[in-house]
């Protein structure tokens, strides 16, 4: 008779003579064939391998936007800057005026 540690270590999904769950020992990254027999060559690398060609437009059009984001962003920041922050630097970090300024003019 077996005990309950035997049949917790050998339970439906353990046990080897399981007729109805036989997928579940297949190693990640292997497929079954219609046969049942484990393919030579993982699915990762036959996945991996294929790569779409980039579209020279597309790249164009990517390349334009980030420089005007970039262009922006830098605007943004130099005009928020010189309006909200004194000239003078009093302390290392913004007081509470210069921060809801600047939350105001970058929400503007």
């Amino acid at each position: 008779m077996r005990t309950l540690l035997d049949r917790l270590k050998l339970g439906p999904r353990n046990n080897r003579h399981s007729v109805r769950e036989p997928f579940l020992r297949v190693p990640l990254g292997f497929r079954r064939s219609l046969t049942h027999r484990r393919s030579a060559v993982p699915v990762i690398s036959r996945a991996s391998s294929w790569q779409p060609k980039p579209h020279p437009q597309l790249l164009k059009k990517a390349e334009k936007e980030m420089e005007y984001r970039v262009e922006l962003f830098n605007k943004l920041t130099h005009t928020c800057f010189n309006k909200c922050v004194e000239k003078r630097y009093k302390e290392s970090e913004l007081n509470m005026g210069e921060n809801s300024c600047i939350d105001r003019c970058v929400s503007k």
